[in-house]
């Protein structure tokens, strides 16, 4: 199996609208409670306007060699309201990124919003 054959089999199994649908719902529950902004780690707080663009930057499979030391099968970058590219590779979002984590049924565990490209 090739690269272009595991990528498509990583899209059958968590495709790209579900993850940006998740996305989306994530951040309208959080514009309820937190008036349009999200939390990006140490209390530093992005508002995010409703409609931003949801870039998805990467998605990858993690195969774990022993049980229950990762946290989530599945893990997405977005970048929220865009990926701003970098001539020096250091890449930002207008808004921030956002890690989705899925388990090995590709359902939502969590997601974490942080300023930086991990």
């Amino acid at each position: 199996m090739n690269a272009d054959q595991i990528a498509a089999a990583l899209d059958r199994t968590l495709p790209d609208m579900q993850v940006l649908d998740d996305l989306f719902h994530r951040l309208r529950r959080l514009s309820e409670t937190a008036g349009k902004s999200v939390e990006v780690g140490d209390d530093l707080w992005r508002a995010v306007p409703a409609g931003a663009s949801l870039d998805i930057v990467t998605k990858a499979f993690y195969k774990e060699y022993f049980e229950g030391v990762g946290f989530a099968t599945y893990k997405v970058l977005v970048a929220i309201g865009g990926l701003q590219r970098s001539d020096v590779g250091a890449h930002t979002a207008k808004y921030c990124f956002a890690t989705l984590h899925y388990d090995e049924e590709a359902q939502l565990i969590t997601t974490d919003f942080h300023a930086d490209f991990r």
